[in-house]
């Protein structure tokens, strides 16, 4: 009986371990954001368009880099300040550790890139600063 139950963890252990990009890497990011000039207003939106954060440069928030089954984040960065503005753009690419599955066989093929990974949003990897230097408007 305790061998079996011992097996079973050992299963259990290793079926978590297929996600590579899941242990290996993060979901979410701590993104720091400047301009320059330095001391602009940012307002920060989601790929849906959806305001998702609002303060002055420098600074930092935390971002996902997924944004569901198989889908990466994308975020808008709009700066003001006084007679400047700007705008940058963030997308997540893939992680690399999420092509690690590939060691596993078919089993990390299977769980790792298909199931664990994509539904984590782990297999997404995002920049973690983001800069933006201003233009002069008339």
């Amino acid at each position: 009986m305790k061998q079996t139950i011992t097996l079973m963890g050992f299963l259990a252990w290793v079926l978590l371990l297929m996600g590579c990009a899941t242990i290996v890497s993060k979901g979410t990011y701590n993104v720091s954001v400047n301009s320059f000039p330095q001391g602009a207003d940012v307002t920060v939106k989601d790929k849906e368009g959806e305001q998702i954060y609002k303060g002055t440069t420098p600074c930092s928030l935390d971002l996902k880099s997924g944004a569901g089954y198989f889908r990466s984040a994308s975020y808008s960065f709009h700066f003001e300040k006084k007679g400047y503005k700007g705008d940058a753009v963030v997308s997540a690419e893939i992680d690399p550790w999420y092509l690690g599955n590939l060691f596993w066989g078919s089993s990390g093929i299977i769980l790792g890139m298909l199931i664990i990974d994509p539904l984590t949003g782990n297999m997404w990897k995002l920049d973690d600063t983001v800069i933006c230097a201003l233009s002069e408007v008339p």
